[in-house]
């Protein structure tokens, strides 16, 4: 996706902008509901979007964050499922863990988060080869028209 992205300046345009993608935007998402819109590519996240998603508890649960940042062997993050390893160990913690259910249900929404990243990943790389075709990307969802955004 950083290749495509590199090579494909209209799409990584497209997911600077506000308004673009979450539930009810263009671009539906099942995930993300923040008002206006989740941003994917943002300069304060060095325009990589595992770096948007948010941490698994929050402030009140820096403890529990802290312990699967440990599970996973990834020291340099705070809290957030941002790449496979991370996701694994979340989920065999709620296995074989005795969690509260909001502790459970914040592990369950922060790997659906990362999940639908990953595969609006792979979208992103196949809007990144239609542009290099110069071919337009359709924006639809259920809540508005088909169009073509040219690029």
């Amino acid at each position: 996706m950083p290749a495509i992205l590199n090579d494909a300046p209209g799409v990584a345009t497209l997911y600077q902008k506000p308004a673009i993608y979450g539930k009810g935007q263009q671009i539906d998402s099942l995930n993300f509901d923040e008002a206006g819109g989740h941003v994917w590519l943002q300069a304060s996240k060095d325009f990589d979007p595992y770096k948007t998603l948010p941490g698994i508890f929050g402030s009140d649960q820096t403890e529990l964050d802290e312990m699967l940042q440990r599970l996973a062997g990834d020291d340099g993050d705070d809290g957030t499922i941002n790449q496979g390893g991370m996701a694994m160990t979340a989920y065999n913690y709620t296995q074989f863990n005795s969690l509260s259910t909001p502790e459970r249900n914040s592990i369950e929404q922060a790997l659906l988060r990362y999940c639908e990243l990953d595969t609006m990943a792979m979208v992103i790389v196949v809007q990144g080869l239609l542009e290099l075709r110069k071919q337009p990307i359709h924006l639809s969802n259920q809540h508005s028209t088909t169009y073509d955004h040219q690029l």
